[in-house]
């Protein structure tokens, strides 16, 4: 799917720019109509409309004002109408492309989550420097890219303090530069953690 818009972005930017060599009315409206056409597949699929605007005609890149524009040269004509098929055919190719071959993603696990975010975030004390806002938490993905329903992770940012209860395991970065990572189990206080996976390691937790 990334190639797939990548190739509509570039053909965006392609449409545009022979706004420079179109001075017709009609022309340039139909040039419009593909650029809302292609950036609105790409809100579709990513949520983001990009902004493409269609390049003023320059009469400098023109011989003549009325004989000289884009549409109205069968040469110039041809090549934009080739110019467009090979770029439809290369952003179809890199669609199914995207499809034939999609990206590798975390493989969630068909048990209902053990170990939610909110719960983990209960257990969380904020600092001066340091929040405990749920957006900082995410279930956990182990090393094989595979979502553990029974692991949250918190990402890193500024210090903070766990109340931890028994049953939880801790991989976790105080922060400190001589430290690579420390590893305990609840019940514990954690006065200060920048970075944490936290795993269910019995019942009693739940």
């Amino acid at each position: 799917m990334k190639a797939f818009l990548e190739g509509v972005r570039g053909f965006l930017k392609t449409l545009a720019q022979a706004g420079t060599f179109t001075e017709n009315t009609e022309q340039r409206s139909l040039l419009r109509d593909f650029i809302r056409y292609w950036s609105s597949i790409i809100n579709d699929k990513t949520g983001n409309l990009p902004i493409v605007q269609l390049q003023p005609f320059n009469l400098s890149l023109s011989p003549r004002r009325s004989h000289g524009n884009f549409f109205r040269r069968p040469s110039l004509l041809f090549a934009v109408f080739i110019l467009i098929v090979i770029s439809f055919i290369i952003i179809f190719i890199l669609f199914k492309s995207s499809i034939i071959h999609p990206p590798s993603t975390p493989t969630p696990s068909p048990k209902a989550t053990g170990l939610t975010l909110q719960k983990v975030q209960a257990w969380c004390i904020p600092s001066s420097s340091g929040t405990c806002n749920l957006s900082r938490f995410e279930q956990l993905v182990e090393s094989n890219r595979y979502v553990n329903p029974n692991g949250v992770h918190m990402k890193l940012g500024g210090p903070v303090s766990f109340n931890v209860p028994a049953g939880i395991s801790v991989d976790f970065w105080d922060c400190s530069k001589a430290s690579s990572g420390v590893s305990v189990s609840g019940p514990i206080k954690l006065p200060r953690v920048c970075k944490a996976s936290f795993r269910i390691t019995s019942k009693g937790s739940t």
